[in-house]
């Protein structure tokens, strides 16, 4: 899919709900903070790769650059929790980015 990536401010309102559905689906697929707190820390290490390609394969149909970055900053903190070992809190602090990305975009487009 060819994607037009613009920030989300000057974006169409199209782009803003077409980027919130698909940080709505990344929430869907994606396991939520308390399904993280009952994971073990070894489960959790061995679906990052799993986390990473929903991720990546989302990055590729971002309408805007805005949720293009943010996609780009979980995918960063993921692999800085593999590699540093804080994965439950790195999980969950990328996890949240996405909501928080989601919830920006909402806002956003409600005021249009």
């Amino acid at each position: 899919m060819a994607c037009r990536n613009q920030n989300a401010d000057s974006a169409t309102k199209q782009e803003l709900e077409s980027d919130i559905r698909l940080l709505a689906r990344l929430a869907e697929q994606l396991p939520s903070q308390s399904v993280i707190a009952r994971l073990s820390e070894s489960d959790i290490q061995d679906n990052i790769p799993l986390y990473l390609d929903e991720i990546e394969a989302a990055l590729q149909c971002t309408a805007t650059e805005y949720v293009s970055e943010i996609t780009k900053q979980v995918i960063t903190l993921l692999r800085n929790a593999a590699e540093a070992g804080d994965i439950r809190q790195g999980v969950g602090n990328a996890f949240s980015t996405l909501h928080e990305a989601r919830s920006e975009l909402h806002r956003l487009n409600n005021e249009r």
